[in-house]
Protein backbone atom coordinates (compact mmCIF):
# COMPACT_ATOMS: atom_id res chain seq x y z
CA UNK A 1 0.00 0.00 0.00
CA UNK A 2 1.43 3.37 -1.03
CA UNK A 3 0.88 6.36 1.24
CA UNK A 4 -0.21 9.91 0.55
CA UNK A 5 2.16 12.12 2.53
CA UNK A 6 3.69 15.60 2.56
CA UNK A 7 6.75 16.25 4.74
CA UNK A 8 5.55 19.82 5.28
CA UNK A 9 2.70 18.40 7.33
CA UNK A 10 5.14 17.79 10.18
CA UNK A 11 5.33 20.94 12.31
CA UNK A 12 7.95 21.85 14.95
CA UNK A 13 7.47 19.99 18.29
CA UNK A 14 4.73 17.78 16.81
CA UNK A 15 4.24 14.46 18.58
CA UNK A 16 4.65 11.03 17.00
CA UNK A 17 1.01 10.36 17.85
CA UNK A 18 -0.05 13.42 15.83
CA UNK A 19 2.15 12.47 12.85
CA UNK A 20 0.72 8.94 12.74
CA UNK A 21 -2.85 10.19 13.12
CA UNK A 22 -2.27 12.58 10.20
CA UNK A 23 -0.93 9.65 8.19
CA UNK A 24 -4.06 7.62 8.93
CA UNK A 25 -6.41 10.54 8.24
CA UNK A 26 -4.78 11.45 4.91
CA UNK A 27 -4.98 7.84 3.73
CA UNK A 28 -8.31 6.94 5.39
CA UNK A 29 -6.92 3.87 7.13
CA UNK A 30 -7.07 2.55 10.69
CA UNK A 31 -4.27 1.36 12.96
CA UNK A 32 -4.48 -2.30 11.93
CA UNK A 33 -4.36 -1.42 8.23
CA UNK A 34 -1.32 0.77 8.80
CA UNK A 35 0.50 -2.01 10.66
CA UNK A 36 -0.45 -4.65 8.07
CA UNK A 37 1.51 -2.68 5.45
CA UNK A 38 4.14 -0.86 7.51
CA UNK A 39 4.25 -2.80 10.71
CA UNK A 40 6.97 -4.93 12.25
CA UNK A 41 7.21 -8.62 11.33
CA UNK A 42 5.41 -9.65 14.52
CA UNK A 43 2.66 -7.05 14.10
CA UNK A 44 1.93 -8.21 10.55
CA UNK A 45 1.29 -11.74 11.83
CA UNK A 46 -1.82 -10.54 13.70
CA UNK A 47 -4.53 -11.03 11.08
CA UNK A 48 -7.52 -11.19 13.42
CA UNK A 49 -8.36 -10.02 16.90
CA UNK A 50 -7.19 -6.94 18.74
CA UNK A 51 -3.72 -5.47 18.63
CA UNK A 52 -1.94 -5.55 21.97
CA UNK A 53 -0.60 -2.41 23.63
CA UNK A 54 2.94 -3.40 22.75
CA UNK A 55 2.28 -2.98 19.02
CA UNK A 56 0.34 0.26 19.53
CA UNK A 57 2.97 1.80 21.83
CA UNK A 58 4.16 5.08 20.34
CA UNK A 59 7.16 5.44 22.64
CA UNK A 60 8.65 2.01 21.84
CA UNK A 61 7.49 1.87 18.18
CA UNK A 62 7.54 -1.95 18.48
CA UNK A 63 4.60 -2.30 16.11
CA UNK A 64 6.12 -0.35 13.19
CA UNK A 65 8.80 -1.08 10.64
CA UNK A 66 10.65 2.20 11.02
CA UNK A 67 12.84 1.71 7.93
CA UNK A 68 9.92 0.80 5.68
CA UNK A 69 7.90 3.77 6.92
CA UNK A 70 10.88 6.07 6.34
CA UNK A 71 11.03 5.04 2.67
CA UNK A 72 7.34 5.89 2.29
CA UNK A 73 7.30 9.19 4.22
CA UNK A 74 10.89 10.39 4.35
CA UNK A 75 10.89 10.56 8.14
CA UNK A 76 12.77 8.30 10.53
CA UNK A 77 10.50 7.97 13.56
CA UNK A 78 13.27 6.68 15.85
CA UNK A 79 15.45 9.72 15.20
CA UNK A 80 12.47 12.03 15.49
CA UNK A 81 11.53 10.50 18.83
CA UNK A 82 15.11 10.80 20.14
CA UNK A 83 15.35 14.47 19.14
CA UNK A 84 11.98 15.21 20.74
CA UNK A 85 12.99 13.62 24.03
CA UNK A 86 16.31 15.44 24.06
CA UNK A 87 14.62 18.79 23.44
CA UNK A 88 12.51 18.24 26.57
CA UNK A 89 15.24 16.75 28.76
CA UNK A 90 17.63 19.61 28.05
CA UNK A 91 15.56 21.83 30.38
CA UNK A 92 14.78 19.13 32.98
CA UNK A 93 17.10 18.19 35.89
CA UNK A 94 18.77 14.82 35.51
CA UNK A 95 17.36 13.64 38.84
CA UNK A 96 13.80 13.65 37.45
CA UNK A 97 14.64 12.56 33.90
CA UNK A 98 14.51 8.97 35.12
CA UNK A 99 10.99 9.55 36.42
CA UNK A 100 7.99 9.15 34.17
CA UNK A 101 7.49 12.77 33.10
CA UNK A 102 5.45 11.77 30.03
CA UNK A 103 1.72 11.27 30.53
CA UNK A 104 0.47 7.75 29.79
CA UNK A 105 -2.81 9.13 28.48
CA UNK A 106 -3.30 11.70 25.77
CA UNK A 107 -3.16 15.30 27.00
CA UNK A 108 -4.24 17.79 24.39
CA UNK A 109 -5.18 21.37 23.61
CA UNK A 110 -8.68 21.63 22.14
CA UNK A 111 -7.64 24.40 19.78
CA UNK A 112 -4.49 22.60 18.59
CA UNK A 113 -6.09 19.22 18.00
CA UNK A 114 -9.08 20.73 16.21
CA UNK A 115 -6.51 21.81 13.59
CA UNK A 116 -4.93 18.36 13.46
CA UNK A 117 -1.94 19.15 15.65
CA UNK A 118 -0.69 17.68 18.89
CA UNK A 119 2.68 18.50 20.46
CA UNK A 120 4.96 16.26 22.51
CA UNK A 121 5.10 19.24 24.89
CA UNK A 122 1.45 18.59 25.70
CA UNK A 123 2.43 15.17 27.07
CA UNK A 124 5.01 16.49 29.54
CA UNK A 125 3.58 16.32 33.08
CA UNK A 126 5.29 19.62 34.01
CA UNK A 127 3.00 21.72 31.81
CA UNK A 128 -0.57 22.61 32.73
CA UNK A 129 -1.29 24.91 29.78
CA UNK A 130 -0.79 24.67 26.04
CA UNK A 131 2.49 26.40 25.14
CA UNK A 132 0.89 27.74 21.93
CA UNK A 133 -2.54 28.93 23.07
CA UNK A 134 -1.91 29.20 26.85
CA UNK A 135 -5.22 27.42 27.42
CA UNK A 136 -5.70 24.64 29.97
CA UNK A 137 -4.82 21.22 28.62
CA UNK A 138 -7.51 18.55 28.46
CA UNK A 139 -7.26 14.90 29.52
CA UNK A 140 -10.68 13.47 28.75
CA UNK A 141 -12.70 12.91 25.60
CA UNK A 142 -15.41 15.56 25.22
CA UNK A 143 -17.91 12.88 24.22
CA UNK A 144 -17.35 9.85 26.50
CA UNK A 145 -15.46 11.62 29.33
CA UNK A 146 -12.85 8.85 29.40
CA UNK A 147 -9.07 9.00 29.22
CA UNK A 148 -7.60 8.46 25.77
CA UNK A 149 -4.52 6.19 26.01
CA UNK A 150 -1.38 7.63 24.43
CA UNK A 151 -1.26 4.73 21.98
CA UNK A 152 -2.28 4.08 18.42
CA UNK A 153 -6.05 3.58 18.87
CA UNK A 154 -7.63 0.16 18.88
CA UNK A 155 -10.79 1.04 16.92
CA UNK A 156 -11.19 -0.01 13.28
CA UNK A 157 -12.64 3.28 12.00
CA UNK A 158 -10.73 4.35 8.90
CA UNK A 159 -9.59 7.79 9.94
CA UNK A 160 -7.32 9.64 12.37
CA UNK A 161 -7.85 11.88 15.38
CA UNK A 162 -10.65 9.75 16.80
CA UNK A 163 -11.29 8.69 20.39
CA UNK A 164 -11.93 4.99 21.03
CA UNK A 165 -15.59 5.91 21.35
CA UNK A 166 -15.52 7.09 17.69
CA UNK A 167 -15.81 10.80 18.45
CA UNK A 168 -13.75 13.03 16.18
CA UNK A 169 -11.42 15.59 17.80
CA UNK A 170 -11.05 17.74 14.70
CA UNK A 171 -12.89 20.91 13.79
CA UNK A 172 -16.00 20.36 11.72
CA UNK A 173 -17.05 23.50 9.88
CA UNK A 174 -18.72 23.94 6.54
CA UNK A 175 -16.16 24.87 3.91
CA UNK A 176 -13.22 24.31 6.28
CA UNK A 177 -10.34 22.38 4.72
CA UNK A 178 -8.91 20.47 7.67
CA UNK A 179 -5.73 19.27 5.97
CA UNK A 180 -4.77 22.78 4.83
CA UNK A 181 -4.18 23.73 8.47
CA UNK A 182 -1.50 21.04 8.79
CA UNK A 183 1.13 23.38 7.32
CA UNK A 184 0.23 26.37 9.52
CA UNK A 185 3.02 26.54 12.09
CA UNK A 186 1.99 27.57 15.60
CA UNK A 187 4.16 29.98 17.60
CA UNK A 188 5.17 29.07 21.16
CA UNK A 189 3.88 31.74 23.55
CA UNK A 190 4.90 30.20 26.87
CA UNK A 191 7.79 32.38 28.07
CA UNK A 192 9.29 29.57 30.14
CA UNK A 193 9.62 27.25 27.17
CA UNK A 194 10.97 30.03 24.98
CA UNK A 195 13.54 30.85 27.67
CA UNK A 196 14.50 27.20 28.00
CA UNK A 197 15.02 26.72 24.28
CA UNK A 198 17.23 29.83 24.11
CA UNK A 199 19.30 29.20 27.24
CA UNK A 200 23.07 29.13 27.13
CA UNK A 201 24.90 25.83 27.48
CA UNK A 202 26.18 26.96 30.89
CA UNK A 203 22.65 27.47 32.25
CA UNK A 204 21.38 24.25 30.70
CA UNK A 205 24.20 22.34 32.41
CA UNK A 206 23.26 24.07 35.64
CA UNK A 207 19.64 22.93 35.29
CA UNK A 208 20.75 19.39 34.48
CA UNK A 209 22.75 19.18 37.72
CA UNK A 210 20.01 20.71 39.88
CA UNK A 211 18.91 18.46 42.75
CA UNK A 212 15.19 18.21 43.55
CA UNK A 213 13.10 15.74 45.52
CA UNK A 214 12.07 13.76 42.45
CA UNK A 215 9.13 11.84 43.92
CA UNK A 216 7.72 14.83 45.78
CA UNK A 217 7.93 17.58 43.18
CA UNK A 218 6.11 15.44 40.61
CA UNK A 219 2.90 15.24 42.63
CA UNK A 220 -0.24 16.97 41.37
CA UNK A 221 0.38 20.07 43.48
CA UNK A 222 3.99 20.83 42.64
CA UNK A 223 4.69 19.48 39.16
CA UNK A 224 3.29 22.58 37.44
CA UNK A 225 5.55 24.78 39.58
CA UNK A 226 8.83 23.06 38.70
CA UNK A 227 9.63 25.02 35.54
CA UNK A 228 8.91 28.37 37.23
CA UNK A 229 11.13 27.31 40.10
CA UNK A 230 13.99 26.21 37.85
CA UNK A 231 14.01 29.34 35.72
CA UNK A 232 13.72 31.58 38.79
CA UNK A 233 16.68 29.76 40.31
CA UNK A 234 18.74 30.58 37.20
CA UNK A 235 18.15 34.33 37.55
CA UNK A 236 20.73 36.53 39.23
CA UNK A 237 18.16 38.44 41.27
CA UNK A 238 16.22 36.96 44.20
CA UNK A 239 12.79 37.26 42.62
CA UNK A 240 10.11 35.27 44.40
CA UNK A 241 12.48 33.07 46.37
CA UNK A 242 15.32 32.63 48.84
CA UNK A 243 18.86 32.00 47.65
CA UNK A 244 21.75 30.76 49.79
CA UNK A 245 25.26 29.78 48.75
CA UNK A 246 27.86 27.62 50.44
CA UNK A 247 31.55 27.58 49.53
CA UNK A 248 32.35 24.00 48.65
CA UNK A 249 35.53 22.09 49.47
CA UNK A 250 36.55 19.02 47.52
CA UNK A 251 36.34 15.56 49.02
CA UNK A 252 39.51 13.48 48.89
CA UNK A 253 38.43 10.57 51.07
CA UNK A 254 36.94 7.41 49.63
CA UNK A 255 37.51 4.89 52.41
CA UNK A 256 34.83 2.40 53.34
CA UNK A 257 35.04 3.44 56.99
CA UNK A 258 34.18 7.03 56.11
CA UNK A 259 31.23 5.83 54.03
CA UNK A 260 29.83 3.80 56.93
CA UNK A 261 30.37 6.65 59.39
CA UNK A 262 28.66 8.94 56.91
CA UNK A 263 25.41 7.05 57.43
CA UNK A 264 25.66 7.81 61.15
CA UNK A 265 26.32 11.46 60.43
CA UNK A 266 23.36 11.75 58.06
CA UNK A 267 21.00 10.13 60.55
CA UNK A 268 22.16 12.04 63.61
CA UNK A 269 22.46 15.37 61.80
CA UNK A 270 18.90 14.96 60.51
CA UNK A 271 17.74 14.18 64.05
CA UNK A 272 19.46 17.29 65.42
CA UNK A 273 17.85 19.44 62.73
CA UNK A 274 14.38 18.15 63.61
CA UNK A 275 14.95 18.85 67.29
CA UNK A 276 16.13 22.37 66.43
CA UNK A 277 13.10 22.94 64.24
CA UNK A 278 10.78 21.82 67.02
CA UNK A 279 12.43 24.29 69.40
CA UNK A 280 12.07 26.97 66.73
CA UNK A 281 8.32 26.28 66.50
CA UNK A 282 7.91 26.43 70.28
CA UNK A 283 9.78 29.75 70.44
CA UNK A 284 7.89 31.39 67.56
CA UNK A 285 4.49 30.45 66.19
CA UNK A 286 3.64 28.18 69.16
CA UNK A 287 5.03 30.46 71.87
CA UNK A 288 1.58 31.68 73.00
CA UNK A 289 0.08 28.21 72.82
CA UNK A 290 2.17 26.23 75.30
CA UNK A 291 -0.86 25.83 77.60
CA UNK A 292 -2.95 24.65 74.64
CA UNK A 293 -0.34 22.01 73.85
CA UNK A 294 -0.20 20.75 77.45
CA UNK A 295 -4.00 20.67 77.61
CA UNK A 296 -4.38 18.66 74.39
CA UNK A 297 -1.40 16.34 74.85
CA UNK A 298 -2.48 15.66 78.45
CA UNK A 299 -6.18 15.17 77.52
CA UNK A 300 -7.29 17.38 80.42
CA UNK A 301 -10.98 17.34 81.35
CA UNK A 302 -13.10 17.46 84.48
CA UNK A 303 -15.43 14.60 85.47
CA UNK A 304 -18.43 16.89 85.18
CA UNK A 305 -17.76 17.88 81.58
CA UNK A 306 -19.43 15.56 79.09
CA UNK A 307 -17.14 16.54 76.22
CA UNK A 308 -13.43 17.20 76.04
CA UNK A 309 -12.49 20.89 75.75
CA UNK A 310 -12.02 22.54 72.37
CA UNK A 311 -8.70 21.86 70.69
CA UNK A 312 -6.49 24.80 69.84
CA UNK A 313 -5.64 24.42 66.12
CA UNK A 314 -1.99 25.28 66.83
CA UNK A 315 -1.77 22.53 69.45
CA UNK A 316 -3.57 20.14 67.09
CA UNK A 317 -1.08 20.87 64.29
CA UNK A 318 1.94 20.53 66.57
CA UNK A 319 0.89 17.26 68.25
CA UNK A 320 0.04 15.47 65.01
CA UNK A 321 3.00 16.97 63.15
CA UNK A 322 5.29 15.44 65.77
CA UNK A 323 3.43 12.15 65.78
CA UNK A 324 3.51 11.73 61.99
CA UNK A 325 7.06 13.02 61.63
CA UNK A 326 8.65 10.67 64.19
CA UNK A 327 6.06 7.88 64.18
CA UNK A 328 5.34 8.18 67.90
CA UNK A 329 2.08 8.11 69.84
CA UNK A 330 1.50 11.64 71.22
CA UNK A 331 -0.53 10.37 74.20
CA UNK A 332 1.86 7.70 75.49
CA UNK A 333 4.94 9.77 76.32
CA UNK A 334 6.90 8.10 73.56
CA UNK A 335 10.20 9.81 72.80
CA UNK A 336 11.75 10.69 69.45
CA UNK A 337 14.23 8.21 67.95
CA UNK A 338 17.61 8.11 69.68
CA UNK A 339 20.95 8.67 68.03
CA UNK A 340 22.41 5.71 66.16
CA UNK A 341 25.89 4.37 65.63
CA UNK A 342 27.57 2.01 63.16
CA UNK A 343 24.79 2.13 60.57
CA UNK A 344 25.51 0.07 57.48
CA UNK A 345 22.90 1.66 55.24
CA UNK A 346 21.11 4.95 54.80
CA UNK A 347 18.44 5.60 57.43
CA UNK A 348 16.51 8.71 58.47
CA UNK A 349 14.92 9.50 61.85
CA UNK A 350 11.55 10.55 60.42
CA UNK A 351 8.72 8.76 58.64
CA UNK A 352 6.86 11.19 56.39
CA UNK A 353 8.29 11.16 52.85
CA UNK A 354 11.10 8.96 54.13
CA UNK A 355 11.64 7.01 50.91
CA UNK A 356 11.59 10.13 48.74
CA UNK A 357 14.20 11.94 50.84
CA UNK A 358 16.41 8.86 51.08
CA UNK A 359 16.24 8.53 47.32
CA UNK A 360 17.41 12.15 46.94
CA UNK A 361 20.28 11.69 49.39
CA UNK A 362 21.31 8.44 47.71
CA UNK A 363 21.32 10.28 44.37
CA UNK A 364 23.62 12.98 45.84
CA UNK A 365 25.99 10.37 47.27
CA UNK A 366 26.13 8.49 43.97
CA UNK A 367 26.53 11.47 41.66
CA UNK A 368 28.31 14.01 43.87
CA UNK A 369 29.75 11.93 46.71
CA UNK A 370 33.25 12.13 45.28
CA UNK A 371 32.93 15.90 44.92
CA UNK A 372 31.34 17.01 48.20
CA UNK A 373 33.27 16.87 51.43
CA UNK A 374 31.64 16.21 54.80
CA UNK A 375 30.80 19.85 55.60
CA UNK A 376 29.27 20.48 52.19
CA UNK A 377 27.11 17.36 52.31
CA UNK A 378 25.87 18.10 55.82
CA UNK A 379 24.97 21.66 54.77
CA UNK A 380 22.74 20.28 52.03
CA UNK A 381 21.14 17.69 54.30
CA UNK A 382 20.47 20.18 57.12
CA UNK A 383 18.59 22.50 54.79
CA UNK A 384 16.80 19.61 53.14
CA UNK A 385 15.54 18.15 56.42
CA UNK A 386 14.56 21.57 57.80
CA UNK A 387 12.47 22.11 54.69
CA UNK A 388 10.82 18.70 55.15
CA UNK A 389 9.88 19.53 58.74
CA UNK A 390 8.61 23.02 57.88
CA UNK A 391 6.48 21.94 54.96
CA UNK A 392 5.04 19.02 56.89
CA UNK A 393 4.07 21.37 59.72
CA UNK A 394 2.39 23.69 57.22
CA UNK A 395 0.37 20.74 55.94
CA UNK A 396 -0.88 20.10 59.46
CA UNK A 397 -1.75 23.77 59.84
CA UNK A 398 -4.05 23.42 56.84
CA UNK A 399 -5.69 20.32 58.33
CA UNK A 400 -5.99 21.91 61.78
CA UNK A 401 -7.83 24.87 60.39
CA UNK A 402 -10.71 22.64 59.38
CA UNK A 403 -10.61 19.66 61.73
CA UNK A 404 -9.36 20.88 65.12
CA UNK A 405 -12.75 22.27 66.11
CA UNK A 406 -14.37 18.97 65.07
CA UNK A 407 -11.95 16.98 67.29
CA UNK A 408 -11.28 14.49 64.52
CA UNK A 409 -8.36 13.64 62.26
CA UNK A 410 -9.10 13.03 58.56
CA UNK A 411 -6.14 10.87 57.53
CA UNK A 412 -3.25 8.88 58.88
CA UNK A 413 -1.19 8.50 55.68
CA UNK A 414 1.38 11.22 55.40
CA UNK A 415 3.35 10.46 52.23
CA UNK A 416 0.41 11.88 50.28
CA UNK A 417 1.01 15.35 51.71
CA UNK A 418 2.27 17.97 49.27
CA UNK A 419 5.21 20.26 49.80
CA UNK A 420 4.14 23.92 50.00
CA UNK A 421 7.58 25.07 48.88
CA UNK A 422 10.04 23.62 46.39
CA UNK A 423 13.68 23.48 47.39
CA UNK A 424 16.56 22.78 45.03
CA UNK A 425 20.35 22.61 45.18
CA UNK A 426 22.72 23.35 42.33
CA UNK A 427 26.32 22.24 42.59
CA UNK A 428 28.63 24.44 40.52
CA UNK A 429 31.94 22.64 40.30
CA UNK A 430 33.62 25.45 38.36
CA UNK A 431 32.74 28.08 40.97
CA UNK A 432 33.13 25.59 43.86
CA UNK A 433 29.79 26.58 45.39
CA UNK A 434 26.49 24.94 46.28
CA UNK A 435 23.48 27.14 45.70
CA UNK A 436 20.17 26.59 47.46
CA UNK A 437 17.01 28.07 45.99
CA UNK A 438 13.69 28.01 47.81
CA UNK A 439 10.51 29.07 46.06
CA UNK A 440 8.53 31.48 48.18
CA UNK A 441 4.88 30.86 48.94
CA UNK A 442 2.55 33.54 50.28
CA UNK A 443 0.11 30.79 51.23
CA UNK A 444 2.33 29.71 54.12
CA UNK A 445 1.90 32.95 56.06
CA UNK A 446 -1.84 32.96 55.43
CA UNK A 447 -2.19 29.38 56.65
CA UNK A 448 -0.90 30.33 60.10
CA UNK A 449 -3.66 32.83 60.80
CA UNK A 450 -6.03 30.75 62.93
CA UNK A 451 -8.20 31.45 65.93
CA UNK A 452 -7.17 29.96 69.28
CA UNK A 453 -10.27 29.13 71.40
CA UNK A 454 -8.52 30.18 74.63
CA UNK A 455 -7.80 33.75 75.66
CA UNK A 456 -5.13 34.64 78.24
CA UNK A 457 -7.52 34.24 81.20
CA UNK A 458 -8.52 30.75 80.07
CA UNK A 459 -4.96 29.49 79.65
CA UNK A 460 -4.77 27.69 82.96
CA UNK A 461 -6.19 24.45 84.32
CA UNK A 462 -9.20 24.44 86.62
CA UNK A 463 -8.82 22.61 89.93
CA UNK A 464 -11.32 19.92 88.90
CA UNK A 465 -9.56 19.12 85.62
CA UNK A 466 -7.24 16.14 85.42
CA UNK A 467 -5.41 14.17 82.73
CA UNK A 468 -7.30 11.49 80.83
CA UNK A 469 -4.18 9.99 79.30
CA UNK A 470 -4.60 6.22 78.78
CA UNK A 471 -1.72 5.23 81.06
CA UNK A 472 -2.96 7.41 83.92
CA UNK A 473 -6.51 6.13 83.71
CA UNK A 474 -5.26 2.53 83.50
CA UNK A 475 -3.54 2.67 86.90
CA UNK A 476 -6.56 4.17 88.67
CA UNK A 477 -9.46 1.97 89.75
CA UNK A 478 -12.93 3.16 88.80
CA UNK A 479 -13.28 6.06 86.43
CA UNK A 480 -15.18 3.80 84.02
CA UNK A 481 -17.07 6.68 82.42
CA UNK A 482 -13.83 8.63 81.96
CA UNK A 483 -12.17 5.61 80.34
CA UNK A 484 -15.04 5.25 77.87
CA UNK A 485 -14.99 8.98 77.10
CA UNK A 486 -11.24 8.87 76.48
CA UNK A 487 -11.55 5.81 74.23
CA UNK A 488 -14.24 7.51 72.14
CA UNK A 489 -12.24 10.71 71.93
CA UNK A 490 -9.03 8.98 70.88
CA UNK A 491 -10.90 6.91 68.31
CA UNK A 492 -12.08 10.10 66.60
CA UNK A 493 -8.46 11.25 66.52
CA UNK A 494 -7.40 7.94 64.90
CA UNK A 495 -5.41 7.00 68.02
CA UNK A 496 -5.73 3.28 68.80
CA UNK A 497 -5.79 2.81 72.55
CA UNK A 498 -7.09 0.15 74.92
CA UNK A 499 -7.53 1.45 78.44
CA UNK A 500 -7.73 -1.50 80.83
Amino acid sequence: MSLTWNREWILPSESLWSILEKLKYANQINTKQLLQSYGSTEAKKIKAGKLGKRFRNINSLDGLDVDLLEKATGINLENYKRDAIQSVYRVVPKIIQSKNIINENLVYCTECISQGFHSFLHQVVLFEKCPFHLSKLEKLCKNCSNNIPYLLPQHELESGFLCNCGESMVRKKSGYNFMESWTHELAIRDERILSGFSMSTKLLNKIESTILHGKLVLNDTNRFKIMDHLFASMENENKGGTRLTFKMNFNNSNSKEVEINLYDEIYNTSRDVLISFEKFLLRTILFEHSHCIRRFSGLYKSREDKEFPKICPYAYAYIFWKESLFGINPFYNEVIPRKKRALKELELPFYCNNDAIKETIAYILKNFGGLLNHRSLMWVIRHMVWNVAKNHFNEWIVIAREYAEKSIRPKTRYDEFNFAEIISFTIDENESVIELFLSSSDEIHQKKQMQCPYNNQMKEFRKDEFSHLPMRLAINPGFNNEKKAAEKYLYGLRIISLIK
